[in-house]
């Protein structure tokens, strides 16, 4: 009995020292704590502060809000949600809580909810400008790229001085193909700051639109001074290449690439593009089997790698890739057309016949129209089925850590060994269990519980 007295007295004890810890919590150095390691981009251990003054004040908003934008940070874009709804409940007249809920819905694609949670920003602080930022990059998530350009007009009529504001207004611009504007905005943005590596890519691209592709790039090449390692300016610098003629400086840049980014599937597919175009089909071939070991379900890479095998004379290995492209779009005449070519080379005149045929009648319908809508119903039912077909996944984040972002480490994931647990007694449980004849007090009670059973 005074064992367990002093026990509960201990826990008492112990409880009653944690509320005062809790209470007597330095609200001030946590908060100042946190936002200095957030501001570091050091988003898990700001969290981690945090999440102690949440246990601690859990009534109060902000450490909710900047709890979340950590979060955001690491794209833990429901867990950020989760936050700003609290800080929204503890304080449902706090702005920046709707803005930031705002932005993570944009992120998990619910845009308008997001455009409603920035109406409800505006209207408790009408001159936040990061505010109608984000409303502008929701709104071109939309497609609305003319609401975009005149929500980021007011971001930059409160501050003209962000140079963020004229980078986003360039793009939303160019999507209405007004490059000369956003090349226009992209100069202010440079102007602001001369380091701005993004607006040097973008003003790049939009340079390319207009045919001016010496100043496409003097502007990819300053975009690499200011950060050699960004495998995004040498993937448009190839491109800027290729207009211009130069394949091989071209190869040179996505050599580059790759070895900045080594599963950067789309760059691996353009250089097979232009081995294929110089008649190196090996080299064509390696390189798009090495797309399709990152990305085996694109029907692009599947079909040109059967034309590759094609161009080898290996027309087996050539309609089993074109097989596969069918198996992906069922409806892939091309790729039927071809296949009948292969199986007409290996001899196969019936199978060569039946391929050709189904091709025919698949264009058939869809030029007169007949069957156009079922084809089209079909794939544009489940958009992200085809979407997925043949979009290409690279994100030119390979390995980048940059900014606290550890969800883009690539991390190998290998199995262990199988293994196996085993028990092995210490000699003092076996003692124990000689002294005893292996009597195990915990069955007794077991069978004395159950009515089935009887000692």
């Amino acid at each position: 009995m005074t064992r367990i007295f002093a026990a509960l007295f201990l826990i008492f004890f112990l409880t009653l020292e944690s509320l005062q810890v809790q209470a007597q919590i330095n609200v001030e150095y946590y908060m100042n704590k946190g936002i200095g390691e957030y501001n570091r981009n050091d988003y898990t251990l700001a969290i981690q502060t945090f999440n102690a003054l949440i246990r601690a004040r859990p009534e109060l908003p902000y450490p909710h809000i900047y709890r979340g934008l950590s979060k955001f940070n690491l794209g833990d874009f429901r867990g950020a949600d989760f936050d700003f709804t609290r800080a929204i409940t503890l304080d449902p007249y706090n702005p920046d809580a709707y803005h930031f809920r705002g932005a993570v819905k944009s992120n998990m694609f619910d845009y308008y909810s997001a455009l409603e949670d920035f109406k409800k920003s505006i209207e408790r602080s009408p001159n936040n400008p990061f505010v109608y930022r984000s409303r502008g990059i929701t709104l071109m998530k939309l497609q609305d790229y003319a609401g975009a350009v005149i929500s980021l007009d007011t971001a930059i009529l409160i501050n003209p001085a962000e140079e963020d504001f004229y980078y986003i207004r360039a793009i939303a611009k160019s999507r209405l193909e007004d490059y000369v504007g956003a090349i226009e905005d992209c100069n202010r943005a440079i102007k602001l700051n001369f380091f701005n590596k993004d607006a040097f890519i973008e003003r790049g691209k939009f340079k390319n639109e207009i045919d001016d592709y010496e100043g496409a790039m003097k502007d990819f090449d300053q975009a690499i001074k200011i950060d050699e390692k960004n495998p995004l300016v040498y993937y448009y610098r190839a491109f800027t290449r290729i207009k211009s003629g130069d394949t091989t400086a071209a190869l040179n840049d996505y050599n580059k690439v790759i070895h900045l980014d080594p599963r950067n599937d789309i760059t691996y597919y353009n250089r097979a593009m232009i081995w294929s175009q110089r008649k190196e089909f090996l080299k064509a071939l390696d390189d798009l089997d090495n797309v399709l070991r990152i990305n085996p379900e694109n029907i692009y890479t599947w079909y040109n790698r059967g034309d590759t095998k094609i161009q080898l004379k290996d027309y087996n290995g050539a309609i089993e890739d074109f097989t596969e492209a069918i198996n992906l779009f069922p409806d892939f005449a091309a790729a039927y057309m071809r296949r009948s070519y292969a199986k007409q080379e290996s001899g196969n005149d019936p199978g060569a016949r039946e391929d050709y045929e189904l091709a025919i009648g698949i264009i058939n319908a869809v030029n007169s129209g007949q069957d156009f809508g079922l084809i089209n119903r079909r794939y544009t039912a489940d958009s992200t089925y085809l979407k997925k077909m043949i979009e290409f996944g690279a994100d030119f984040n390979s390995d980048n850590v940059t900014g606290g972002r550890i969800q883009n480490k690539q991390i190998l994931v290998q199995l262990l060994p199988n293994f196996s647990i085993q028990y092995f007694a210490t000699d003092s449980v076996i003692a124990w269990q000689r002294e005893t004849g292996y009597h195990y007090p915990a069955l007794d009670k077991f069978i004395y519980n159950n009515h089935g059973f009887s000692r």
